[in-house]
C-alpha cells in the first residue's frame, strides 16, 4: 500500500552541494515502523538525476520508529544537472511503492566544471597504477589475474568486485564486508591541511612525475587528486582501494609518501598497521601521522586507542628518522577542551545544561567529585560518561578451560 512519504535534508544545512563528492544526511517519514518485522524490507533506494546512490542507515541517531535517518553519497562526476542546470534531485522510493522527493542546488562556482571530465581519467590512473603495485594482502603474492568481476593473486586468494566501485580487497578472515549499508556510523570527511598540502608539492617537486602518495584511512575527500590513493575500509565515492590497514594489499616501498590523520586510533591493532605503512613507504620517503591523546571516545566506526606523544613515535620507532613531532593547528588543546565539554553538557539535563554553561571557568575548575558526588551536574547517562572519563575501570573472570577428560 502506498503511502505519502515526508523527506527531510539536514546537512548540507544549506541545501547547497558544493563539492565533487558529497554526504547527505537526513530522514524520511514513512507510517510503517522501521524497526519492525519490514525493517529488512523497506530500505529505500535513493537516486540523483536518475542516478542510484549508496545509502547506509544512521544508527547514531535516536531517531523515531517511522522515521529512517540515512546517509546516502553523492557522486557529482557521474550526474548530469537538470535542464535548468543548477539542481540536483533526489528521489526516494520504498518496496510498498512509496515515494517522494526534494531537490538541492549546486553551486557552479565550486562545481570545478573544467576539471569533472578529468575525474573518470584520475580514476582509471590510480586504478592502473594499483593493479602495478599490488600484492596480496600482507605484501605477499603478485597479482595472477585482474578483470571487473575478480581478483586474483598467486597464492590462490581471490576477491569478488561485484557491488563495488573501488577495488575490493579485505580477506574474509577478518568477516568484515566494509559495505556502507552496514556502517551504521557518519562519514568521516575533512579537507586536506595546510600542512599535507604543503608537504605533498614539496615532495612532489623532489620525486618528479611518478610520485605517488598512500592516504591511509581517506575519509570521504571532496574530489580526486592523480597523486593520492585513497585507502579506506568503506566504499566511499573517492575510495580507490577497500582494504584493511593491517594487511595493506601493496607491494614493499611503494609509495613515496603515506598520509594518515585521525584513523590509528580507530584500528584494534595499530602497531601492525604502522608496520604496514613502514613496509609500503619507500626508503626515504615521508611519513605524515596524526593520532589524538586527550579526545572523547568517537566512531567511524570504532574507537580503541589515543596514545600519548611518545605512544605516538612507539608506533614507528626505529624506522624513522629526522623526527619532528608537533601540534598541528586543528589538534591545538583547545579543541580537546571544548569537545569535551560540548559532550558532558550534551548529557546533563536541560536545566543543569543551562547551569553548567553559565558557570565561569574558575567554578569549573573548583569542582571536585568527592567532595559531593551528588551535586546535579554529575549526573551523566552512563554512555555520556564513558565516551569523556577520566579513566574506565575493567573487572574480567578468565574464560574456563575446556574440560578434556575423556
Amino acid at each position: 500500500m502506498k503511502h505519502s512519504m515526508e523527506i527531510c535534508i539536514e546537512e548540507p544545512a544549506r541545501q547547497i552541494i558544493k563539492t565533487n563528492y558529497q554526504s547527505l544526511r537526513g530522514w524520511l517519514q514513512h507510517p510503517v515502523d522501521f524497526d519492525s518485522i519490514e525493517y529488512g524490507k523497506l530500505w529505500p533506494i535513493v537516486t540523483a538525476n536518475g542516478v542510484p546512490l549508496k545509502v547506509q542507515r544512521d544508527n547514531k541517531r535516536n531517531a523515531p520508529p517511522n522515521q529512517f535517518s540515512f546517509i546516502v553519497y553523492l557522486d557529482m562526476t557521474k550526474l548530469e544537472l537538470n535542464d535548468q542546470g543548477r539542481c540536483v534531485e533526489l528521489k526516494f522510493e520504498l518496496p510498498d511503492g512509496s515515494e517522494g522527493s526534494t531537490s538541492l542546488e549546486v553551486s557552479l562556482a565550486a562545481w570545478h566544471a573544467e576539471a569533472r571530465p578529468r575525474i573518470p581519467e584520475i580514476k582509471k590512473f590510480k586504478r592502473d597504477w594499483i593493479l602495478a603495485n599490488i600484492a596480496s594482502p600482507g605484501g605477499g603474492a603478485p597479482l595472477a589475474r585482474a578483470n571487473s568481476k575478480t581478483i586474483v593473486f598467486e597464492d590462490g586468494l581471490s576477491f569478488d568486485q561485484t557491488g563495488v566501485d573501488a577495488l575490493y580487497l579485505i580477506p574474509e578472515s577478518y568477516g568484515f564486508s566494509g559495505r556502507l549499508e552496514e556502517k551504521g556510523d557518519r562519514v568521516s570527511a575533512h579537507a586536506y591541511s595546510q600542512l599535507l598540502q604543503t608537504s605533498l608539492k614539496t615532495e612532489k617537486e623532489k620525486v618528479g612525475a611518478d610520485f605517488m602518495a598512500l592516504d591511509f584511512g581517506a575519509g570521504l575527500r571532496m574530489t580526486d587528486r592523480a597523486d593520492i590513493i585513497n585507502m579506506e575500509i568503506f566504499d566511499y565515492p573517492s575510495t580507490d582501494v577497500i582494504c584493511v590497514g593491517q594487511e595493506l594489499p601493496f607491494c614493499d616501498n611503494c609509495f613515496d609518501m603515506v598520509c594518515t590523520f585521525a584513523v590509528l586510533e580507530h584500528v584494534d591493532d595499530p602497531f601492525a598497521c604502522a608496520r604496514e605503512i613502514l613496509r609500503v613507504l619507500k626508503p626515504g620517503g615521508l611519513l605524515i601521522s596524526g593520532v589524538p591523546f586527550l579526545q572523547p571516545e568517537h566512531g567511524y566506526p570504532s574507537h580503541y586507542y589515543n596514545m600519548t606523544r611518545q605512544g605516538h613515535l612507539k608506533l614507528y620507532q626505529e624506522k624513522v628518522e629526522e623526527v619532528e613531532q608537533f601540534v598541528d593547528g586543528h589538534q591545538h588543546p583547545i579543541t580537546s577542551l571544548t569537545w569535551i565539554i560540548r559532550e558532558y553538557a550534551a548529557g546533563l539535563a536541560p536545566a543543569t545544561r543551562e547551569k553548567m554553561l553559565n558557570m565561569s571557568v574558575g567554578d569549573f575548575m573548583r569542582l571536585r567529585y568527592h567532595a559531593n558526588p551528588n551535586l546535579d551536574i554529575y549526573r551523566l547517562g552512563k554512555d555520556v560518561e564513558l565516551k569523556v572519563a577520566s579513566a574506565t575501570t575493567v573487572v574480567a573472570r578468565k574464560k574456563q578451560l575446556p574440560d578434556t577428560k575423556s
